[in-house]
């Protein structure tokens, strides 16, 4: 079945239909994607079009009837008119810009569409992608909120593991820094961004310890993070609580519980 464009179908209606007052308004089924969409780790545009090579997307609705779209990346979006209200599978497919496939297989998302308009959004996640990318990893520190030299304590170096896939990145920051943990640097202030080129894209976790001027750790915390595909990734902040973090809330906690021991002892009267 051949589909009318929304330009196609506004001239028809003017032509066909005078006045167009009663003409029936199509429904529209939008179709969105995003790549490696990730927010709890701070990613929540994903990957671009340009970092992961996708020239355009290809939608393939399976349903009450089969229609494809393909259209540039950029637009992030293809639009359905008039589907056959019922249930779809619509298979997701980036293509390179000879046509070919980026993915293992396409990402396959349900569709319902109802009598009005819908849309629905395909997160691609890394793992689909039949490409080991790499990517730049940004990112910046705080301790408990402030710089090095005013953090409480003073922080003085700074030990890094970055973690992909379990595994350590052998790589260094553009400062020289190691990301492997096999190496203490000085703690960069909070307002720069910490840059590492190269690194494998994929799930990550980073490890950082600060320590003050006599070697001695203050800050420790492991954090979940992203690392994206190509240049145009977000900077992640880093911030690490205070060595007391974890002690202020025991005070309060012993007395809710001394009533209850009390009683507990007590002979029955």
């Amino acid at each position: 079945m051949r589909r009318l464009g929304i330009g196609a179908l506004a001239l028809a209606s003017i032509t066909c239909g005078g006045g167009g007052g009663n003409q029936p308004v199509p429904s529209r089924t939008t179709v969105k994607w995003l790549f490696d969409s990730y927010p709890a780790q701070g990613i929540a545009e994903g990957d671009s079009c340009l970092d992961l090579g996708v020239d355009k997307v290809r939608i393939d609705i399976v349903g009450p009837e089969t229609a494809t779209l393909t259209d540039s990346c950029t637009l992030r979006q293809v639009v359905f008119q008039d589907l056959v209200p019922g249930t779809y599978a619509a298979g997701v497919t980036p293509l390179d810009a000879s046509g070919a496939s980026l993915l293992k297989t396409p990402v396959t998302i349900q569709v319902v569409v109802p009598e009005g308009d819908v849309t629905e959004t395909a997160n691609i996640p890394w793992e689909a992608w039949a490409t080991a990318f790499t990517g730049t990893f940004y990112f910046r520190t705080t301790w408990a909120g402030r710089d090095c030299a005013a953090g409480t304590p003073m922080v003085a170096t700074q030990l890094l593991t970055l973690k992909v896939g379990g595994v350590p990145v052998t790589k260094l920051t553009e400062s020289g820094q190691h990301l492997d943990g096999s190496a203490a640097g000085p703690c960069v202030p909070s307002n720069m961004d910490q840059v590492a080129k190269d690194v494998p894209f994929g799930p990550a976790t980073m490890e950082i310890v600060g320590k003050d001027g006599d070697g001695t750790e203050q800050f420790r915390k492991v954090f979940d993070t992203f690392v994206g595909g190509g240049r145009t990734n977000p900077t992640m902040q880093f911030d690490l609580p205070g060595p007391d973090a974890g002690v202020d809330a025991m005070p309060d906690a012993a007395p809710d519980a001394m009533p209850d021991a009390i009683y507990d002892a007590m002979p029955d009267a």
